[in-house]
């Protein structure tokens, strides 16, 4: 070979070096389009899933699991590889949640969770650190995943990767106002007491899934400036269809919703630290719920028009509506917290006047009537007169109750015009709606 040649060679050997060179460097500072964290050690209520950043302030759980049974958890970023309270909340900020950090994470199953480092904050903050799910309520860790600083060599920065949902320009969207926040469940002390405590705005309550005995003599939903109720606490107001507003005892329940309300000029926002049932006669706690005051941040204000309306307070001075009194020469009887029916004898036209006053929508109806039985309470058999408020109308129809199922051919339960029956059992319906109440006469 000549040496021109050998030469030329070698050069163009050379050359291909340098190229590889360049590829290989331009490789190993390129952007990553995602970097996998890895996945969650489940430590408590099942959590699973599998950690995927898509940009230093953007992440996504994929496969998350979560049984929801968590008072106040929320994903959370640490520098410490063991979660603690030192660490912050990461902003929840994919469908189906917009709450922004703002609301606890909810129940389920395979589900894909994509989540923001807060404003000014990445995740080279806590390289060496931790993303868990925490409860903030109990200072307790459900599942964590460690976060290895090697794998954050390539990501991409946040101005090249996903857009923001809950912070930069965003930033408005960090504060919404939340529809409802759990407050948490009952901590059981006496007769049962159980159930999910929940704010629908600052004055407005609920207690799901709610069990008591209703063996206390004197025991009302109470409120406290101490997370350990006590005496220095005040009653809350009933909001049922009751002319009584608070001052009805609690009875029985079995996993019902019940409603209830701050009185006028008291709120969760006036430093209350517990809910809890309380006998008013005994001094007794039968079951509490300590109130974080974290939760309440974006809580619906009363004052500013937010969250449900009252039945008991304010223009009302502790009373219901109008519609929810009893009137005069009436008998009532509560048949839940919801329902009730009121009744007077007219002796001279030889005629029962009926009312039926609950609290539901214009679409949901209400019943009552004669049993199917004559000892007990009994769907089967019965004749009820089943009211509702529908396109504007009042109505109030006879039927009869043959089977647990829709009317079909004359069987289930069934209109008795539809049976060729002739209705006789109503006359001169009426009615009148007020807030969340709904009256048929």
């Amino acid at each position: 070979q000549s040496p021109s040649l050998h030469n030329m060679k070698l050069s163009l050997g050379g050359l291909a070096l340098v190229m590889f060179s360049l590829c290989l460097t331009n490789l190993l500072h390129s952007t990553a389009a995602e970097v996998i964290i890895g996945n969650f050690t489940s430590l408590a209520h099942g959590v699973q899933g599998q950690v995927v950043a898509l940009s230093e302030s953007v992440f996504e759980v994929r496969g998350m699991r979560y049984d929801g049974s968590g008072p106040a958890a929320y994903f959370w970023a640490d520098t410490s590889e063991t979660p603690s309270p030192n660490g912050f909340r990461l902003y929840d900020s994919a469908p189906p949640s917009d709450s922004c950090g703002m609301a606890a994470l909810p129940s389920g199953g395979d589900r894909t969770f994509r989540f923001e480092f807060p404003e000014g904050q990445t995740v080279n903050d806590i390289a060496g650190g931790s993303i868990s799910v925490w409860c903030e309520l109990a200072n307790a860790n459900f599942g964590h995943v460690a976060v290895d600083s090697a794998l954050l060599t390539n990501l991409d920065s946040t101005v090249d990767g996903p857009p923001l949902q809950c912070s930069g320009d965003e930033q408005d969207a960090v504060q919404p106002v939340a529809q409802e926040i759990v407050l948490g469940s009952f901590q059981t002390r006496q007769h049962g007491v159980r159930g999910e405590v929940v704010a629908l705005s600052d004055r407005v309550l609920e207690v799901r899934n709610y069990f008591y005995d209703g063996a206390g003599p004197d025991a009302y939903f109470w409120a406290d400036t101490s997370s350990r109720p006590s005496d220095g606490g005040f009653r809350l107001l009933d909001g049922a269809p009751s002319d009584r507003c608070g001052e009805r005892r609690l009875g029985r329940a079995d996993g019902e919703t019940v409603r209830f309300e701050f009185p006028e000029g008291q709120s969760l926002q006036n430093e209350i630290r517990s809910i809890s049932v309380w006998c008013e006669n005994f001094e007794a706690n039968f079951g509490e719920v300590v109130v974080d005051p974290s939760l309440l941040d974006n809580l619906a204000s009363f004052e500013l028009g937010q969250g449900p309306d009252l039945s008991c307070g304010d223009n009302s001075v502790g009373r219901p509506p109008e519609v929810a009194l009893t009137p005069d020469g009436y008998n009532c009887e509560s048949l839940n917290d919801d329902f009730q029916v009121r009744w007077k004898v007219d002796a001279e036209n030889q005629e029962i006047q009926f009312e039926l006053l609950g609290r539901i929508d214009e679409d949901v109806y209400m019943g009552f009537g004669v049993s199917g039985s004559e000892t007990r309470a009994n769907m089967l058999g019965a004749d009820p007169v089943v009211a509702d408020f529908f396109n504007g109308e009042f109505r109030a129809r006879d039927y009869y109750l043959s089977e647990r199922a829709q009317c079909s051919t004359f069987n289930g339960a069934c209109p008795d015009a539809d049976r060729f029956v002739e209705d006789i059992s109503t006359e001169s319906v009426s009615g009148e709606r007020a807030g969340s109440f709904t009256l048929v006469r």
